[in-house]
């Protein structure tokens, strides 16, 4: 991943937490239907520090947040394909 986004996040009287914050989108092969789609975006989710997940099965795409400090681009890998699916090579953006 090239590029991150840096954001202060305040919660609720508590002190700020540096997190560094990144949208990611990537290509996912092996999917067939909504089911799926479903499936990996639950997974997805699961994840510490993701948030915000998008898969559409049509485009083949997957987009999420995540906190780098907590999950890396090799922990989705493994996840996607834990799910039974694969990451298309080379199909990494950062939005």
């Amino acid at each position: 991943m090239t590029a991150t986004l840096t954001e202060e996040i305040s919660y609720q009287g508590h002190h700020s937490v540096g997190m560094t914050i990144q949208k990611i989108e990537f290509g996912v092969s092996g999917m067939h239907c909504g089911g799926c789609s479903g499936h990996l975006t639950t997974m997805l989710s699961e994840l510490p520090g993701v948030g915000d997940v998008k898969v559409d099965h049509v485009a083949g795409t997957a987009s999420l947040t995540v906190d780098s400090d907590q999950t890396t681009f090799d922990d989705i890998t493994d996840c996607v394909l834990d799910a039974g699916f694969d990451v298309v090579p080379d199909s990494l953006k950062t939005l």
